[in-house]
């Protein structure tokens, strides 16, 4: 009877099994060396980036007039554009006028130690001290030129009304009287030093400027007359005439100096 030997065992399959669950568990180990050390990193970077941050990272905002700082505020969702806003209310308040700032406001990130942040309402204030502005005013146009500032269009217009009474016939109604020059009122932005007050502006408007004419005698005209409508002294008129006495015919045409106004009122009654 045949008899069929067993098998030898399969070494070889059996030492390449354990080989690879070997190097599988290396390969896991590794892996999560290679995890720990990544996650290690990480932190560590997070860690600097913290450091950076907290003693050098950009953390609050130079408050910018024109190209100068004038404080530091905390960094914040405020733009510039809010507190020029802000600034030119409360200087309008101030003032009792519109205002427009003739300096740009910005704001420059920069880092800064707590100590030396300032609140916004501080803030507002040096801006209201630092920025140069322009304040609405009232200006009187005569020919195309501005000639004078004050401080409302009303108080220009008052003025304009005033100097028409000064001029205009005794008793004369003011709403019929005009002026020969082109004169008109407008609201603008001024420099506050050109702002008038309302008798600067009447004096500079209400003056009067030499003009030398001709002047054709009539009869019945005399040295001391002449020169009395004229409002010169008969030896103002003498002496412009070259004469050496005071006699005068008819047709003669003397030089007179005239006083004439800036401003011109005509009335039309």
């Amino acid at each position: 009877m045949y008899t069929k030997k067993p098998s030898p065992p399969r070494q070889g399959i059996k030492n390449f099994g354990s080989e690879n669950r070997r190097a599988a568990r290396e390969k896991k180990l590794r892996k999560q060396r290679r995890n720990i050390c990544l996650a290690a990193a990480v932190i560590i970077i997070a860690v600097i980036l913290i450091v950076f941050q907290v003693f050098f990272g950009k953390n609050a905002y130079n408050v910018v007039v024109g190209q100068t700082a004038v404080c530091t505020i905390d960094k914040s969702k405020l733009t510039a554009e809010d507190i020029t806003n802000t600034a030119v209310a409360s200087l309008s308040k101030d003032l009792n006028t519109n205002v427009r700032f003739k300096d740009k406001i910005s704001l420059e990130p920069v880092h800064a130690p707590a100590s030396k942040k300032v609140t916004v309402e501080y803030a507002v204030t040096k801006v209201k001290e630092s920025a140069a502005y322009e304040v609405e005013a009232g200006i009187i146009i005569v020919d195309n030129k501005r000639t004078v500032v004050l401080k409302t269009k009303n108080e220009a217009d008052n003025l304009l009304e005033s100097i028409k009474g000064k001029f205009a016939p005794e008793n004369a109604d003011v709403t019929k009287c005009t002026f020969e020059q082109s004169v008109s009122t407008v609201t603008d932005f001024v420099d506050s030093a050109e702002i008038l007050t309302f008798e600067e502006a009447y004096k500079k408007l209400t003056f009067t400027e030499p003009r030398e004419e001709t002047y054709t005698v009539a009869k019945g005209d005399a040295v001391w007359t002449v020169a009395n409508r004229f409002g010169m002294t008969i030896n103002e008129l003498k002496e412009l005439n070259s004469m050496s006495d005071d006699n005068l015919f008819i047709g003669q045409e003397l030089k007179i100096v005239r006083q004439v106004p800036f401003l011109t009122v005509e009335y039309n009654g």
